[in-house]
């Protein structure tokens, strides 16, 4: 059975998708999440659950047009 991989990726208007030193824990480096507000609506964090839930909508809702 086949299904559908959807996957996210945001870049800063320079080019960087994430901040300096990313490594495993910290995806996204150190202060790397400042440049995803933007698809959050305002500052997050990853154990933020009502940003993973508003991006998991805005994703679904991205799918379904």
């Amino acid at each position: 059975m086949t299904g559908k991989v959807l996957a996210g990726l945001t870049m800063s208007l320079d080019g960087y998708i994430t901040g300096p030193d990313d490594r495993p824990g910290a995806g996204l480096g150190e202060g790397g999440e400042r440049l995803h507000y933007w698809v959050f609506g305002g500052p997050w964090s990853y154990g933020d659950a009502a940003a993973r839930l508003r991006f998991c909508l805005a994703v679904a809702e991205t799918v379904e047009r």
